[in-house]
């Protein structure tokens, strides 16, 4: 039972999942360049915002942050392979190198514990730019580390926090706007959905610090992430090749729905 009014981490996650249910739904077989596609992207951008929020939450009140950074660790290390052989096997990967979104997660989490670690500054400021280069083999580059780092600088300050998610958001999409029309010059437009990141700022502003939720659910989380792999990867072969990656497919999306393993908050503040 919540005693505050808002949305509760649990109800974030869910967000998240059916945001990122549209987006990849949208990818296989949604044109990118019609209404409809878009305004699923735009649904899609608020993933990416609302779990690094919860990353940097899930720092702040986890009650034991080696066990945190081991758990995500494995995870980015077995997802960052899942999601490298789902793209080689499926023939998508174009010859470069997608590590995952929570391979990058997992590098935000290095990068905030670096700042808080009591090292010198020039050895934070090396390792930290370390991990931004990292970064780049993964989903979400630089600004997937920007943003929980930046949201724990200011974990005191919702209004701080607020503000620079706009700013930073902004100024992200439009790059992508702008390189998006730029390369696709028939059609300017075709990047615009990047700006639906936004969208993850009153959903952010409205989290009153309760977990919520119940440990049971994580397993229809877990089905719905394979069922979503299973769409965007449709070029596989379906059940036999599921099967044979189950524990792949299961570990990338613990680290996004499972209560246990993504973060521990307190019922009430």
């Amino acid at each position: 039972m919540n005693c505050k009014k808002g949305i509760t981490a649990y109800q974030l996650k869910v967000i998240a999942i059916v945001a990122m249910t549209f987006d990849h739904i949208a990818w296989m077989w949604v044109p990118v360049v019609s209404l409809p596609g878009q305004c699923m992207h735009i649904i899609g951008r608020i993933t990416a915002p609302v779990m690094c929020y919860l990353l940097a939450e899930g720092y702040i009140h986890t009650h034991d942050i080696r066990k945190y950074t081991l758990r995500l660790g494995l995870f980015a290390v077995v997802s960052a392979l899942a999601f490298y052989l789902f793209e080689r096997r499926a023939g998508m990967a174009g010859g470069g190198i997608s590590l995952g979104m929570i391979y990058t997660l997992f590098l935000a989490l290095l990068a905030i514990r670096t700042y808080d670690s009591q090292i010198s500054e020039i050895k934070k400021s090396l390792i930290i730019a370390a991990l931004f280069l990292l970064s780049l083999l993964g989903d979400w580059a630089v600004i997937g580390l920007i943003w929980p780092l930046m949201l724990y600088v200011y974990r005191e300050d919702k209004k701080a926090q607020l503000k620079l998610l706009m700013y930073t958001s902004t100024l992200f999409a439009a790059l992508l706007a702008l390189d998006g029309a730029i390369s696709n010059p028939e059609c300017p437009y075709i990047s615009l959905f990047q700006f639906g990141m936004l969208s993850a700022i009153p959903l952010i502003g409205a989290y009153n610090g309760a977990l919520g939720g119940k440990r049971g659910g994580k397993w229809f989380f877990y089905s719905m992430h394979a069922v979503l792999r299973l769409v965007k990867h449709n070029r596989l072969c379906g059940l036999e090749y599921l099967i044979g990656n189950l524990q792949l497919f299961k570990s990338e999306f613990i680290m996004y729905l499972c209560p246990d393993c993504s973060f521990q908050i307190m019922e009430c503040r």
